[in-house]
C-alpha cells in the first residue's frame, strides 16, 4: 500500500485535504468519488514526503497567556527553575 496526500471538494463545496493509504491512485481516486468527494489533486508520497499532522489542543487567548506569565514569574521568585517551571505549567494548563 502507498501513501497518498489529496485534496477534494465535499458535497456541501468544503475543501478536504487529507492523507490516507491506498493501494494505487485509481483505487484512492473511486474510493473518494463514491464518498461524494470531487477529487482535486492526488499525490503519492515517500516516506520522507509524509504530511506530519500535530494537534496542540489550539491556540491560547490571551487570558490564558496572562495567567501563565503571572504562574510563571511567581514560580521563577520563588525559586524554582526555569526547566521545572515549564514542565510544571505545560502539566497543568491545557492550550
Amino acid at each position: 500500500m502507498a501513501n497518498f496526500r489529496y485534496v477534494a471538494i465535499n458535497k456541501s463545496g468544503k475543501e478536504i485535504k487529507g492523507n490516507t493509504e491506498a493501494e494505487s491512485l485509481e483505487k484512492l481516486r473511486n474510493d473518494l468519488n463514491r464518498q461524494g468527494m470531487t477529487v482535486i489533486e492526488i499525490e503519492e508520497q515517500g516516506i520522507l514526503a509524509k504530511d506530519i499532522q500535530l494537534d496542540f489542543g489550539g491556540a491560547p487567548t490571551p487570558r490564558d497567556l496572562g495567567i501563565f506569565c503571572r504562574q510563571f514569574v511567581s514560580m521563577i521568585r520563588a525559586g524554582v527553575s526555569i526547566l521545572d517551571s515549564l514542565k510544571m505549567l505545560a502539566d497543568a494548563t491545557e492550550n
